[in-house]
C-alpha cells in the first residue's frame, strides 16, 4: 500500500522534497506512536509508520540513480531481448536543456526489450534461446535480439562484462537490419565519403545513428584524454556544438540546435589494445562510453575507402568483422560488414553484444536475484 501514495507524487514533485516530507511524516508518526497510551491510536500510528515507510523506500529507489553515477548505484546497470516480434519508439531527453528527441534509436534500451516481451507474455520463449524481431519506430528499421531462455524463462545471469556496467550478465546479441539511412534514407548523408567543415575533414554517416566523424587531432586533441578533462572544457564543448550544428546543415537535417542528432565522434589511434580510440558527444556533452548505434555508424564510416579514419583500418584483420572500440571507460565490440564496392556503399551486416538485467517489477530485484522472480 505504501508504494501507491509514493506513485502519486514521484513524478509530480521533486523527489528530494517528497523524501523529506515522507521522512518527516514517519518521524512524527513514530514519535506519537511512542508517546500515546490509547490502544486505538497505537494501532493507527503504527500502521501509518509502516505505510509511509514503504512509500519512502519506493521513492528512495527512484531517487538514488539521480544522485550517483553508475558505479555508485546499488541497482544501476549503466548510462540508457522461439522467434517473434515487437516494436519500440525511443525518446532522448536533454539533461542541460529541456529537449526531447526521437530521431534516433537507443541501442542500450533495445537490450531489455526482448526479455521484457517474454516476461510480459508478448513473446513465447524458446526452450534454450529466444529470438525477437524488434521494429524500431524511430528509423522504421529492424533489430533482431537473441538471448538465453533455458526451460522457457529469461536467464539474466551470465559472464559477459560490459565496460561501465557493474557486474556481469547473460549476453543479448543485437543484429541490425535496414538501419542505414535512418534519418535521411542515405548511408552517406551528404552523398560524399569525405567533406570539410571549417577546414576540418569529416565523414557524415548514418547506420542507425546520424554521426559526424572527425580526427581528434583536428581539434588539437590526442584522442585518449580522460572523460573528466574533456567534459570540463567549456571551450571545447562549445566548439563541438558549433561543429555539430554545421554538420547538421550539411547533412540536410536543418537546424539541429534543439535536436539530439547528429552525434559527433572523434577518432585516434588505439591506446589500450583496441583497434580505434573514440570520444563521442551526445550531442554536446561527452559520453562516458559510446552509444551502441553511434559506434556502429562510426565503424561503418571508417570501413569506407577515403573516409575519415579509414587509414586506421590498414592493419585490421581481414578475416574478422568484429572491431574493438576503445572509449573513456573501456571497450565495446562492434560487428560491421560493408560492401564498399557497391554504388552506393551497402551495409551487409551490423551488430553488437549487450546485456540486460531485471531491476524491479513492483518490487526491486538486487543484483543476482532477478532469476528468483516469479
Amino acid at each position: 500500500l505504501g508504494s501507491f501514495p509514493a506513485a502519486q507524487v514521484t513524478d509530480r514533485f521533486e523527489r528530494k522534497w517528497c523524501l523529506v516530507v515522507f521522512g518527516t511524516a514517519i518521524a512524527i508518526c513514530g514519535l506519537l506512536y511512542g508517546l500515546t497510551f490509547n490502544p486505538i491510536l497505537i494501532v493507527v500510528f503504527g500502521f501509518l509508520v509502516n505505510l509511509i515507510e514503504r512509500g519512502y523506500t519506493a521513492l528512495a529507489y527512484t531517487y538514488s540513480p539521480e544522485l550517483f553515477d553508475i558505479w555508485g548505484r546499488s541497482l544501476g546497470t549503466g548510462v540508457s531481448y522461439g522467434s517473434a516480434g515487437c516494436r519500440t519508439h525511443s525518446a532522448q531527453l536533454g539533461v542541460d536543456e529541456p529537449t526531447v528527441g526521437d530521431q534516433q534509436n537507443c541501442g542500450n534500451i533495445l537490450a531489455g526489450v526482448g526479455p521484457f516481451a517474454v516476461e510480459r507474455g508478448l513473446v513465447r520463449a524458446g526452450t534454450d534461446d529466444t529470438t525477437v524481431r524488434i521494429r524500431m519506430v524511430n528509423s522504421d528499421s529492424i533489430a533482431v535480439a537473441t538471448f538465453p531462455t533455458p526451460k522457457g524463462r529469461v536467464e539474466y545471469r551470465g559472464d559477459v562484462a560490459i565496460a561501465g556496467v557493474p557486474g556481469t550478465a547473460a549476453p543479448v546479441v543485437l543484429a541490425f537490419t535496414d538501419t542505414e539511412g535512418s534519418a535521411t534514407g542515405s548511408l552517406l548523408l551528404t552523398g560524399n565519403v569525405r567533406d570539410s567543415i571549417d577546414g576540418i575533414e569529416v565523414t557524415c554517416v548514418d547506420n542507425g545513428m546520424p554521426v559526424v566523424v572527425a580526427m581528434a587531432e583536428s581539434f588539437g586533441l590526442r584522442g585518449d584524454e580522460p572523460h573528466e578533462q574533456l567534459a570540463a572544457d567549456p571551450a571545447l564543448l562549445a566548439r563541438i556544438d558549433a561543429f555539430r550544428r554545421k554538420a547538421g546543415q550539411l547533412m540536410g537535417l536543418g537546424d539541429v540546435s534543439g535536436s539530439s542528432v547528429p552525434k559527433a565522434a572523434l577518432l585516434a589511434r588505439p591506446r589500450d589494445g583496441g583497434q580505434v580510440c573514440t570520444r563521442s558527444f551526445i550531442p554536446i556533452q561527452l559520453h562516458t562510453a559510446i552509444g551502441v548505434l553511434a559506434a556502429v555508424s562510426v565503424m561503418t564510416g571508417m570501413l569506407l575507402p577515403g573516409a575519415v579514419g579509414h587509414e586506421l583500418t590498414a592493419d585490421w584483420p581481414r578475416d574478422r568483422s568484429q572491431v574493438d572500440v576503445e572509449h573513456p571507460t573501456g571497450h565495446l565490440l562492434v560487428d560491421v560488414v560493408v560492401d564498399a564496392d557497391a554504388t552506393p556503399p551497402r551495409v551487409v551486416r551490423s551488430g553488437v553484444v549487450r546485456t540486460a538485467r531485471k531491476l524491479f517489477d513492483g518490487i526491486a530485484f538486487p543484483r543476482g536475484h532477478a532469476e528468483e522472480a516469479p
